[in-house]
């Protein structure tokens, strides 16, 4: 994704996870906005105590993110240059879902305006 958005020649990426499902375009809305604002070429969430995705990195960074191995994530990156960061609140991005359970404990969330929590249920149980 990263490489893709080099090659486009975009001004920065957004990086989030699909399991996060209380995270809207409102936020990554929210992200992009702070950046264009500030000119701070990592904008990230900040929630449960640390930071983390979603998560936007200016071109500036892309060098970095694709250094990145392929297990790695990108939060090292974020706290190594907290200099260069703005932190942004965003308790949406707390609830995530890696379970079947975790499914059933956020109840009734839309997911990506598409799935309602039976679906979810049905697509984490394949």
């Amino acid at each position: 994704m990263v490489a893709a958005a080099d090659q486009a020649g975009l001004d920065g990426v957004i990086l989030g996870l699909a399991d996060q499902p209380l995270i809207t375009a409102a936020v990554y809305n929210r992200l992009v906005q702070t950046h264009r604002q500030t000119g701070r070429p990592i904008v990230t969430s900040e929630y449960a105590g640390t930071v983390g995705v979603p998560v936007f990195f200016a071109r500036a960074y892309f060098p970095n993110l694709l250094a990145l191995g392929p297990d790695q994530g990108c939060k090292g990156l974020i706290l190594k240059n907290l200099d260069d960061a703005l932190k942004l609140p965003c308790p949406e991005a707390e609830t995530d879902i890696d379970t079947p359970g975790d499914a059933l404990v956020t109840g009734n969330v839309v997911c990506g305006n598409e799935f309602v929590h039976g679906e979810l249920v049905k697509i984490l149980r394949k």
